[in-house]
């Protein structure tokens, strides 16, 4: 069974419906060469390391946010619920404006 989009954190929430929204940064400190990626959203970063004709050879994540990770033996939310959780949430903000 899935787990319910409630179970997913108020900040990956947005990555995890719409997906990350990466940018290139440059890192303060001195990493590795390779491509350095940072999630708008959540802040979590990505480090790639590639060939020179851009092949992946490795990839790292960072600064990943609590809650992002679902715990051992529980399954990601499907899409189709966190769609229905955001549209519900989106209508309670709706009436409370009104």
């Amino acid at each position: 069974m899935a787990a319910t989009a409630k179970a997913v954190s108020e900040v990956s929430f947005p990555c995890r419906l719409l997906g990350h929204k990466w940018q290139i940064y440059l890192p303060e400190e001195t990493e590795h060469r390779g491509l350095h990626l940072r999630c708008e959203r959540c802040l979590m970063r990505r480090h790639d390391v590639c060939t020179a004709r851009g092949e992946l050879v490795s990839r790292r994540y960072l600064d990943v946010p609590d809650g992002y990770y679902m715990d051992k033996g529980e399954e990601r939310p499907l899409v189709e619920e966190l769609r229905v959780w955001a549209m519900r949430r989106q209508n309670r903000l709706m009436a409370q404006s009104d």
